[in-house]
């Protein structure tokens, strides 16, 4: 809201005596904007002339939206434009315009911001708030993922703004108010109820707020004390105080206090302006407490209000004079409410960069020591077109916080709101069949598989496939099944088929996204399966391993076979082709099997899980078209197709598996 944003760091000279100018002026000047808008329009009943009126009329609107009663604003800078004072005071115009901008009218927004530029084409505000009429379209249709909640219970009718952490575990959280029970009684001109004081309210594990209570007397004064914050250890407050006397508006400062027990010392004074003349307020401080980044009007800025940096010398305990953090930062607009955030981010408000309608809140990476890089906006819907401020997040967290805004369908005039950046919508789909020959079959939906899910954070999950074969980890609960940054390992157990795993990382994932794996499962109840091609030397059982074939690489396949199902029990079988004798055929292939099985067993697999049999010529390849390979099939090619001969002869001469059962359990040792 502009009159609290206002408050905080308004301007005028401590010597400034009313009455110099027209009273309607003076208050005007001091930012008591409440009781400007009578004197005003009382004024305005006496005033003769278009010009006069229009003047008149201008002023009432500038009451108006510093009061962030745009509606109001607007309506009177209709007027002012009607009765052409925007040829005396192109203001009115830019006023016009961003009104507009700030109700969300930002068709008629882009035609005065057009009328504007097309008087003063080097206005800056101008240029920009054209541009974000053409911006807000993009940010409206592409929100963002936050999730924004209006803090009702402890929010009130008044103005409750400029939420943040008040105590070292997070526990308690200090925040603005003119509620009822401020220290500040009586009405202030500027917002037309009590002076702000600062309260603190705890909140439970479950998010539960508990009954706000005012800071102690020499925190909170009669004057107003607003936008505070907290060094790391909980035990020091930075805040703003504008004090407010007879007469005069003196420029608003910000104090340091330290806890004494339950107790507070007096707070004293940062002192970081020449003059009394400016404000300085809205502290952020780095969690080394060696940082102070502010709001202030003092000169050497780009205009309005701007983000200034001091450094604190430990050894000298005092605060360097303020550095400007210039034009990447700062416009000529407002540049309020900083925070810096545990990763060195900087976020502050701003109108005066191109943005939604009023303040929005932009997010400025860190590119060096205490310097920020060009400021992104934090769109919809953090930002609205009306006032959004004063945003912070939670204790050690990056995805959660408070900020305050002043946007349609709050409880009272400034509301504190939550923010919440929901888990990335990452899925994962599992899709399972199961088949004969997996390097051959599409194989069937493996219905009621097990599918097993285990992440390098600790979390596991058994789930069973679908009539499809599929599942998919989506939503669980109030979270999700998988997270950013984790590492898992897929396992799937299909019935009566072999195990299957794969992994996925999730690290360096931005944003939604759906992880697909297709598993293909080996049944085990369809007879033997094919494994690579083990060879023999001519008439004997011991492997070949030369540059055609590693025959250990492929007992390999099985071995890594068997480590994945420890509870299987295999049946290694060898064949070989007709020619030879039935008899010596069964004694070499029988050879050939325990020879795998003995190479298994080097590697370390359990001889009870291994049987080796040799079925010499008697049970001959079927093809997958059905022909079996028998030698009245084969014998006619050898003179007739030589080369088929031999190759159909080779088919049989083969070294599989099959699965015996698979309730193997290991004997204690």
């Amino acid at each position: 809201m502009r009159n609290i944003i206002i408050l905080i760091t308004i301007l005028l000279s401590s010597t400034l005596i009313l009455g110099q100018n027209s009273k309607g002026d003076n208050l005007l000047k001091g930012g008591k904007y409440f009781e400007a808008i009578d004197v005003f329009k009382k004024e305005y009943t006496k005033a003769k002339g278009a010009a006069k009126k229009g003047e008149v009329t201008y002023k009432l609107a500038k009451c108006y939206d510093n009061m962030a009663n745009y509606e109001e604003a607007r309506k009177f800078y209709e007027r002012a434009y009607n009765l052409k004072y925007h040829k005396t005071e192109p203001d009115v115009l830019l006023g016009f315009a961003q009104t507009k901008l700030k109700l969300g009218d930002y068709k008629g927004a882009a035609d005065s911001f057009e009328e504007l530029l097309k008087i003063d084409p080097t206005n800056k505000l101008g240029k920009k708030g054209l541009q974000s009429t053409k911006d807000v379209k993009a940010m409206l249709a592409e929100p963002t993922r936050y999730k924004v909640k209006n803090q009702s219970a402890l929010n009130t009718e008044s103005y409750d703004w400029a939420l943040a952490q008040f105590d070292k575990k997070g526990e308690q959280y200090i925040f603005s108010s003119s509620r009822q029970g401020a220290m500040g009684a009586g009405t202030d001109a500027i917002i037309g109820e009590n002076f702000t004081d600062l309260f603190v309210s705890r909140r439970d594990k479950n998010g539960k707020w508990g009954e706000p209570s005012p800071l102690p007397e020499g925190i909170n004064t009669v004057n107003h004390e607003g936008a505070a914050v907290m060094n790391s250890k909980g035990n020091t407050i930075y805040f703003t105080r504008c004090p407010m006397e007879k007469k005069l508006n003196l420029g608003c400062d910000i104090y340091v206090a330290q806890q004494q027990g339950q107790n507070w010392k007096p707070a004293t004074l940062i002192p970081l302006k020449d003059s009394v003349i400016y404000s300085v307020g809205h502290p952020a401080l780095s969690r080394n407490e060696k940082v102070l980044i502010f709001s202030s009007d003092m000169p050497g800025g780009e205009g309005g209000k701007d983000l200034w940096m001091s450094t604190y010398d430990k050894r000298a305990k005092e605060w360097s004079k303020p550095k400007n953090l210039g034009l990447q930062i700062n416009t000529p607009g407002n540049e309020m409410f900083p925070y810096l955030s545990t990763d060195g981010k900087l976020y502050f408000s701003s109108d005066g960069h191109v943005g939604m309608g009023a303040l929005d809140i932009f997010e400025a990476k860190s590119i060096g020591e205490n310097k920020w890089g060009k400021p992104k906006n934090m769109g919809s819907p953090i930002n609205s077109h009306k006032d959004d401020y004063a945003f912070v997040f939670e204790k050690s967290k990056t995805d959660k916080g408070f900020f305050t805004s002043n946007r349609e369908g709050g409880k009272g005039k400034d509301d504190l709101y939550s923010f919440e950046l929901p888990e990335d919508e990452l899925k994962l789909t599992v899709k399972v069949l199961a088949a004969c020959d997996i390097k051959k079959d599409a194989g069937e939906p493996a219905v009621g598989a097990k599918v097993t899910l285990t992440g390098s954070d600790g979390s596991s999950v058994t789930v069973k496939t679908d009539d499809k074969g599929m599942f998919t980890f989506d939503k669980k609960g109030a979270g999700r099944y998988i997270k950013k940054d984790v590492n898992y390992t897929i396992v799937v157990e299909g019935v009566n088929a072999l195990i299957g795993k794969d992994k996925r990382s999730t690290f360096g994932i931005q944003g939604a996204k759906n992880f697909f794996h297709d598993f293909k499962v080996q049944r085990t109840d369809c007879g033997e399966i094919p494994m690579p091609e083990v060879r023999y030397i001519l008439n004997d059982s011991a492997f070949i391993n030369d540059p055609t074939i590693s025959s250990n690489d492929s007992m390999m396949f099985l071995y890594n076979i068997m480590v994945e199902n420890p509870t299987i029990v295999v049946e290694l079988d060898a064949h070989t082709d007709c020619r030879g004798s039935d008899e010596s055929n069964m004694k070499l292939s029988a050879g050939r099997a325990n020879e795998c099985v003995r190479f298994l067993v080097s590697k370390g697999i359990d001889r009870e899980r291994l049987v080796g049999k040799g079925y010499g010529e008697t049970t001959p390849r079927v093809l997958p078209n059905g022909q079996v390979l028998t030698c009245d099939y084969i014998t006619p090619m050898k003179t007739t197709n030589p080369s088929e001969y031999e190759r159909l002869h080779t088919l049989n001469r083969r070294t599989t598996f099959k699965v015996l059962r698979s309730d193997y359990k290991p004997k204690n040792k």
